[in-house]
């Protein structure tokens, strides 16, 4: 009988294990204790499949979170167009009100050279002496001693606007029609005066030619020339009475009477009351009595060879000694000297606005 071993054979793939170490001697090796590399192996391969689970997981979530942040991103991006559309009205804003503030820093910078060159211009007082002897000739009609003194001051301050002209205007009602010429080309050339300066230019070839009586030809008609320039000159001071003036003697001197009186009639229309002699003259007698009013009160008998002014001035004398009666008559006498307007607008000045609620005095205040 053969002696069997009491341990079962093993297959072949077996007999090439290494012996087992005597450590492991009276321990039963487990399913694992066959291979002994399989167990780490496992373990590895559990964590592949571990990490394969976790790998899925991380992608589903992470394709969530991809949708999520697009939508995020969708919003953050209409949240910065509006954020950079706010940016840039806000930048508009500020350009435009610097913009604008430039604009009036600039205005205000012109007004204030404009004041500095005014400035600048203004008469000095032996100027604006030589000038007021200059006027008042004018006004006598000495307009050879007019154009004279206007030249003193252009000579003692050149910087004055308009004295070109106004040596013209003297010169050429004094007969002194080259002087007249030249002064005028000297204002255009200046810029001063300009359409003034070319109706005169224009007035003085229109006397050229008719003197002359030759019938030359001209390129342009002197009576066509010069009422052209007149029309300017109304077109570009429409509320004003001289160029109407000029317009309706030019008219008359062609024989266009009707149409001089309807153009004469505009100039009344426009004729400035505040400006005019009587009025200015008045106002400055009762400036010289407010500065020095008489001790005592003209007599009534001196009434009748009263001026209009006189008459004025003697009945605030008489409103100041509370001599009503007085007041009145001479009230009376100005009105009958001054024009009704000018009358109006003398007793609305300051110095009779104290008496205007006097019942004895309200027919002058009423006056229309």
């Amino acid at each position: 009988m053969d002696y069997q071993s009491p341990h079962p054979q093993t297959p072949d793939s077996y007999q090439n294990q290494p012996p087992i170490q005597p450590s492991q001697a009276g321990t039963i090796p487990g399913p694992d204790a066959v291979n002994p590399e399989s167990q780490p192996e496992r373990r590895r391969r559990r964590s592949r499949q571990e990490d394969h689970r976790s790998a899925s997981r991380v992608g589903k979530n992470s394709r969530h979170q991809a949708k999520g942040n697009s939508r995020l991103t969708t919003i953050q991006k209409t949240e910065r167009i509006v954020l950079w559309g706010c940016y840039f009205l806000g930048a508009l804003v500020v350009f435009a009100g610097g913009f604008y503030v430039g604009q009036k820093s600039g205005h205000h910078a012109e007004m204030e050279n404009d004041v500095v060159q005014q400035d600048a211009a203004f008469p000095s007082p032996e100027t604006d002496a030589l000038l007021d002897v200059g006027f008042e000739a004018f006004q006598k009609g000495s307009y050879r001693d007019a154009m004279e003194d206007f030249q003193h001051v252009l000579d003692k301050q050149p910087t004055l606007v308009g004295l070109d002209y106004l040596i013209a205007e003297s010169a050429y009602l004094a007969g002194e029609k080259v002087l007249a010429g030249e002064a005028a080309g000297h204002a255009l050339s200046k810029n001063e005066s300009v359409e003034q300066a070319r109706v005169l230019l224009a007035l003085l070839d229109l006397d050229k030619s008719n003197s002359a009586g030759d019938g030359t030809q001209q390129l342009a008609d002197p009576k066509v020339t010069a009422e052209s320039a007149i029309k300017q000159l109304v077109a570009s001071h429409l509320a004003e009475a001289k160029g109407y003036g000029l317009w309706g003697d030019f008219l008359r001197s062609n024989g266009s009477y009707r149409s001089a009186a309807d153009t004469l009639h505009k100039g009344v229309l426009r004729a400035d009351p505040d400006a005019s002699r009587d009025l200015l003259s008045a106002k400055e007698q009762i400036a010289r009595f407010q500065d020095n009013p008489p001790k005592a009160v003209p007599s009534l008998s001196e009434m009748t060879s009263m001026s209009g002014e006189q008459a004025l001035v003697a009945a605030l004398a008489a409103l100041k000694k509370h001599q009503e009666e007085d007041a009145v008559s001479f009230l009376e006498r100005a009105r009958d000297l001054f024009s009704p307007l000018t009358f109006q607008k003398l007793m609305k000045d300051v110095a009779f606005a104290d008496y205007s609620k006097d019942p004895q005095l309200k027919q002058f205040f009423n006056a229309r």
